[in-house]
């Protein structure tokens, strides 16, 4: 404890050492307090026996009063004994600890990040930097059920994610403090930006990298912020020799605003994309002196949402264009999407059809039950059911078609996608040609004459009543007709030949 208690002291020293020449102590006290009101989620500081040192402002506003000098599990959880997740004895042996937990008192997720602190009379504190991570948690989940239906099936599904831009507003806090904590304060606040798990930056009104702190020097190593290098030249590889045009740190340094976007910054191997919310830092008078980047790297889920954008477009390209008309089938029977070829065949527009009609709207009657336990049943148990039959559809001028039809369902959902090929044309010349078959057979059956037709390989295929009067020999009803060769000496003996 003694060393960890020299460390804060040099700590201290060093920071001292640091002071920009010509601020006063309330000035940079300001300029920490807006660096650390700036961050989005919650900041407390509980000693080693749990009792609250700071809170910051967003945290007060959640439970609803300031809980400094309180028990931090009675104020934090409303718990009246210490809460059985605390990690307080790892991080009072030196030990910093990144963790997820869903409150059980809001059922949101939460990022916490908890470090020790050093303070300069050798005491040790915990720090927590928490914030609220329950949209990323949906996204990703929201991500991966999207990517696994898209893996496996030709249909497409629009899943349109969307960001939530969250505005962040800066609240001033009473910017005097007694000048005997300030070292302290210091110290405290540049360690609670070095732990962020985010990029921070500080940014002069010539576009100069005045501070970077250690997210920040992970990903730019190369830079040293006291030269004082600019931005738009140290930030992109190869350099920029004019402001980004995304940059939203420009315009807050122009009107004082706190501003938004996503980077596409060359990196030398390729493009990364960071997100960047500028917020402005001002003296006394208002006037913005700087301007602090809070920066997070969105490329892999950049690339993940463009990875989904393009696919959806790939597999929607494929159902429209397939020759086949098809439609997709909500559980309720409600159609919920249709192709091109579709509305052609049903003679109604995708505005009329889909979410607003259901697929029993198009169906013959007489097939209707059947189609509808199949609907049923192949959610309880798909392998029961048919995949293809025969059905006849009924188009929006009530023409009754043949089509074959073909369902599955879509992996994952109750949803399923049907394919129909008109099959009107080939069923009607199946019955012309069975119509003729009837006929010929007649017009044989009742000739006078003694008559039969072989096939080319001398099987007999015809027998007409006359001849079965000539040798005995019954036609249709024979075991062996169809199979009596012409050769066969039974064919030409007559009815008396057989007494």
């Amino acid at each position: 404890m003694k060393r960890e208690a020299g460390k804060g002291a040099r700590g201290s020293e060093a920071v001292r050492a640091k002071t920009p020449a010509g601020k006063s102590p309330a000035e940079i006290e300001a300029r920490l307090r807006a660096m650390i009101d700036s961050f989005e989620g919650f900041i407390y500081i509980c000693s080693r026996d749990h009792r609250i040192e700071y809170m910051n402002e967003r945290l007060i506003e959640r439970t609803g009063s300031d809980g400094t000098g309180q028990i931090c599990y009675k104020v934090l959880h409303d718990r009246d004994e210490i809460c059985p997740w605390c990690i307080n004895e790892r991080i009072f042996n030196g030990e910093t600890v990144h963790w997820e937990i869903q409150s059980p008192k809001d059922r949101r997720w939460y990022s916490i990040v908890n470090t020790p602190i050093y303070n300069p009379d050798g005491s040790a504190s915990k720090q927590a930097l928490i914030r609220d991570i329950t949209d990323t948690k949906r996204a990703e989940s929201d991500l991966k059920h999207a990517m696994d239906r898209l893996e496996h099936e030709v249909e497409i599904r629009t899943a349109e994610l969307q960001m939530k831009n969250r505005q962040l507003t800066e609240e001033i806090f009473d910017r005097k403090r007694a000048e005997e904590a300030l070292a302290a304060s210091e110290e405290r606040y540049r360690s609670v930006i070095d732990n962020v798990g985010i990029g921070i930056s500080l940014i002069s009104p010539n576009m100069e990298i005045l501070a970077l702190n250690r997210q920040m020097r992970t990903w730019y190593p190369d830079i040293d912020a006291v030269q004082k290098p600019v931005c738009h030249r140290a930030f992109n590889n190869p350099p920029r020799e004019e402001i980004c045009p995304w940059c939203p740190t420009a315009m807050t340094l122009q009107d004082g605003q706190v501003h938004e976007s996503v980077t596409a910054t060359p990196s030398g191997d390729g493009i990364r994309n960071y997100r960047i919310v500028s917020s402005p830092v001002l003296d006394r008078e208002g006037r913005v002196t700087a301007a602090i980047e809070m920066v997070d790297d969105v490329t892999e889920h950049f690339q993940a949402q463009q990875a989904i954008t393009d696919s959806e477009a790939r597999y929607r390209t494929i159902f429209e264009t397939t020759g086949t008309a098809t439609m997709i089938v909500d559980e309720d029977m409600t159609i919920s999407m249709v192709n091109a070829e579709f509305e052609k065949e049903s003679g109604f527009s995708k505005d009329e059809i889909e979410g607003k009609r259901r697929w029993t709207e198009f169906i013959h009657g007489d097939d209707l039950e059947q189609m509808k336990a199949f609907h049923l049943q192949r959610r309880i148990d798909p392998e029961s059911v048919p995949r293809s039959y025969e059905i006849r559809f009924r188009d929006r001028d009530g023409r009754i078609r043949n089509v074959n039809m073909t369902v599955s369902l879509i992996p994952g959902t109750k949803k399923s996608v049907a394919s129909l090929m008109d099959i009107t044309v080939r069923k009607q010349a199946e019955e012309r040609i069975k119509e003729s078959e009837r006929f010929l057979a007649d017009v044989i059956n009742f000739l006078p004459d003694a008559t039969f037709v072989i096939d080319g390989d001398g099987k007999v295929i015809a027998w007409n009543r006359a001849i079965e009067e000539m040798t005995g020999i019954a036609g249709l009803g024979d075991d062996r007709h169809g199979q009596l060769c012409a050769r066969d000496p039974l064919l030409w003996r007559t009815k008396a030949d057989s007494h």
